[in-house]
């Protein structure tokens, strides 16, 4: 439930920014969806042809269908992906922005406490660094192909073989349940490594300021 306001949180932020680019990324996702389902639909009606009637007209009907089906969808995928790059590097930017004026409504009192530092760390190291956005929208979009291809899967099989339908669900909610549990170990590993990749930023930026070079040298610092 927590993972699940944090999610809704990240969509209404979203929103907020850029609505364009939720309607992109949810024409991206039906797009790729529609291609997966077409190419395992259609290619059924072509073999069921072939070991059937074969007749010659619907046979380079299916292979037309295929054929300026899969151009269309190429031609809309890069148009797509052009827009949706140029979208979520805007979207970057201005939720930094919006991050830096929650933190200019945050009270003066706590603007030096460290908790409230150690949470604007982590939201823009998060952001900048691990592109949990990034992450996240590539993730989602992944989800739903895959929904579109388990009901195309579904759809065929089912024309086949209840067990081999059944033989697929089982297999799906293994994977699901194997899936989870390396997501949870990423997710706190991640959690563990956020600190110490700030300390080591924090590090080597601090040994290439200028300033301190001379510090270095006469105070032999260099060991450290």
């Amino acid at each position: 439930m927590n993972n699940f306001k944090k999610l809704k949180m990240f969509f209404a932020l979203s929103w907020e920014i850029s609505p364009a680019y939720m309607f992109i990324l949810l024409g991206n996702t039906l797009i790729s969806s529609a291609q997966i389902f077409l190419n395992i639909i259609i290619p059924k009606y072509l073999i069921d042809e072939l070991v059937g009637a074969c007749e010659v007209d619907r046979l380079i009907l299916f292979g037309g269908l295929i054929v300026l089906s899969n151009l269309l969808f190429a031609f809309l995928e890069k148009t797509m992906k052009r827009l949706l790059d140029v979208k979520a590097i805007y979207v970057k930017e201005k939720m930094n922005q919006t991050m830096a004026k929650k933190i200019m409504n945050v009270e003066f009192a706590h603007l030096e406490d460290p908790y409230y530092l150690d949470l604007k760390e982590r939201s823009v190291f998060a952001l900048n660094v691990m592109s949990v956005m990034q992450n996240l929208i590539s993730n989602i979009t992944i989800a739903f192909k895959s929904v579109a291809t388990i009901t195309g899967l579904i759809i065929i099989m089912l024309t086949l073989s209840w067990v081999l339908v059944v033989f697929l669900i089982i297999t799906i909610i293994l994977s699901i349940f194997a899936y989870k549990s390396f997501m949870e170990y990423q997710q706190d590993f991640y959690k563990q490594l956020i600190p110490v990749n700030r300390k080591y930023g924090y590090y080597v930026n601090l040994a290439g300021t200028d300033t301190l070079q001379k510090d270095i040298r006469m105070l032999n610092l260099n060991k450290m």
